[in-house]
């Protein structure tokens, strides 16, 4: 169970100005005192022109934006906005690339020019960059972090505006958010194989922006209130991740390893019951379209309940129950995807994070596994479903064939797969039709 905070408190936020030499952001920089994030997984780096651009600027004199930066405690920094800035800086200063010819508008003698060629041939660029100074706005609050996590997100002004998660991985750098990323990103070692798996064709999207780190994050964020105490989750959903962050931001070795085999197990489980389909919204058909089918894409909420679900099993030590019981599960998920209204409505739109959506499906969810796991005398098979389709794979209804066996129910048969008994004539019905007639 997690304790959530009461409302913020309104504290007064305060600011100093100061102006810091190139050397001197350098020096910072390599002490470790001045933490420069890597916000998004591939970040829109500088190229050498742009770079270029801003070192020329400096070696004329033309006025720098300021870089804004968060004190986290004495002589300790971390960049709000200004991160290309200073790792251009920092890059000339370390010999790392020359000036661009296109990056140069005025000082054409200096392409290709690195730092050692300017202290060595050019002493009064040299003298320049000694004395040019980078002005620089320090944030300072006793607000805690949510504060400088919004100054954050109103400040960023890069060419693509950082998403809740991306400035997360700034703001909350520390073991939890390492153990986050290292199991969504697969160019950690240790990262795990099956949930990259399960994302499938929208991986690659998720991974660009740091969204898959944010699904893992919503995992152990979600599950910590656990099955009994969804009632406490505090809308909106941005400030209940974020101080899931700063709570957890520097777990102990054991609860780290403790979360990675809860989620491990937990994928695992999501995997051997829904494979590829895992976390997709099942669509029914419609009177223009009988024919059902997948989403592609993720869908957020459908990804928090079954994990959440699944995990109070795994971490019981019952993942077993799971398997057991696991084609009654997926009958049953795809039925609330299609035919309750009340499930439906808390999964889709732009309110499915407002409290009463999120208990609402949590609650479902929770008791549909709880009645299949408990209250089940006959163990349902999709086996027995598929001979039923093999047999005529064409709707008994409308009499169009049937395209995937997930668009199939027993026609007749309300809850076939809770125990129902079905009949050893049974037919098979596109959902659409079966659920009209019914």
């Amino acid at each position: 169970m997690i304790t959530m905070p009461n409302a913020e408190e309104t504290r007064d936020i305060s600011s100093k100005s100061e102006d810091w030499g190139l050397s001197d952001i350098k020096l910072k920089y390599d002490q470790g005192r001045l933490t420069v994030p890597d916000f998004q997984r591939r970040p829109d780096v500088w190229k050498p022109p742009r770079m270029s651009r801003l070192i020329e600027s400096i070696l004329r004199d033309i006025p720098i934006p300021s870089i804004y930066l968060a004190e986290e405690g004495v002589g300790r920094y971390v960049v709000i906005d200004g991160q290309q800035r200073i790792n251009s800086i920092v890059r000339y200063l370390n010999g790392d690339y020359g000036l661009s010819e296109s990056g140069l508008e005025i000082l054409k003698e200096l392409k290709n020019k690195r730092y050692s060629n300017i202290i060595g041939e050019y002493k009064k660029f040299a003298r320049r960059l000694d004395d040019a100074k980078i002005p620089v706005i320090i944030i300072t609050t006793q607000a805690g972090d949510e504060i400088v996590y919004e100054i954050f997100n109103r400040l960023n002004t890069g060419g693509m505006k950082l998403n809740a998660q991306e400035i997360r991985n700034c703001m909350y750098h520390g073991n939890y958010n390492e153990l986050i990323k290292g199991l969504a990103d697969p160019s950690i070692k240790g990262f795990d194989e099956n949930f990259v798996y399960l994302l499938g064709s929208s991986q690659d999207n998720l991974y660009k922006r740091m969204n898959d780190a944010e699904l893992v994050l919503r995992f152990f964020a979600f599950r910590r209130l656990g099955p009994f105490h969804i009632g406490e989750y505090m809308h909106p959903l941005k400030q209940f991740l974020n101080r899931e962050m700063e709570q957890l931001r520097n777990i102990s070795e054991g609860e780290q390893e403790a979360y990675t085999n809860l989620f491990k197990e937990t994928v695992k489980l999501t995997k051997d019951v829904f494979d590829r389909n895992a976390f997709r919204k099942f669509n029914m058909g419609s009177e223009n379209e009988v024919y059902g089918k997948w989403d592609n894409k993720i869908n957020k909420a459908i990804f928090d309940v079954v994990m959440c679900g699944f995990a109070h099993y795994a971490e019981g030590d019952n993942g077993e129950t799971i398997i057991q019981f696991k084609d009654a599960i997926r009958e049953e998920l795809i039925y609330l995807m299609t035919h309750d209204e009340e499930f439906i409505d808390a999964i889709v739109g732009s309110r499915t994070y407002e409290k009463i959506p999120v208990r609402t499906r949590f609650k479902i969810w929770f008791d549909s596994l709880r009645e299949i796991t408990e209250n089940q005398d006959n163990i349902f098979s999709l086996e027995f479903k598929k001979e039923v389709f093999d047999r005529n794979p064409v709707c008994c209804i409308c009499g169009k064939s049937i395209q995937i066996l997930d668009d199939a129910e027993i026609h007749g048969v309300d809850y076939y797969w809770r125990g129902e008994t079905i009949p050893e004539n049974a037919h098979v019905a596109h959902r659409y039709c079966n659920r009209k007639q019914l």
